[in-house]
């Protein structure tokens, strides 16, 4: 489902308020991992790769991929990490994508959705 940028921290906490009802699992979370990725056709693979990092180290990861285009827009898409299909969460997931000169909002909408008072990791993908 996408989402407006104001809406993700709200529906990140829906979805940790369920899994609390659902597993009674904890929320844990260590840093906030932002992968930038320069080249949509790698946003697969970072999120493979995040999603393999979690399971040992519980974090928010927040994606950010940008495409062309002529109308400047950022959607976000969130959901939680699980160390294995409908297992525990090990931290929660958020993608955005912008278009066009949106792109220049990428990185004060991340730093707005890091995780505060704990660590933040950058990784360029791309280039």
């Amino acid at each position: 489902m996408k989402l407006s940028v104001d809406q993700v921290e709200r529906e990140v906490a829906r979805l940790w308020e369920e899994e609390a009802r659902r597993s009674a699992a904890a929320r844990v979370e260590l840093l906030t991992l932002v992968a930038l990725v320069s080249e949509p056709q790698l946003l697969e693979r970072a999120q493979q790769v995040l999603s393999e990092v979690v399971k040992g180290l519980p974090s928010r990861t927040i994606v950010a991929v940008w495409r062309d285009g002529t109308e400047p827009a950022i959607t976000a898409d969130v959901e939680l990490h699980r160390a294995a299909p409908g297992g525990t969460p090990c931290g929660d997931a958020i993608t955005l994508e912008a278009v066009g000169e949106a792109r220049e909002w990428i990185p004060g909408n991340a730093d707005r959705l890091a995780l505060s008072d704990l660590p933040v990791c950058i990784w360029w993908v791309g280039d």
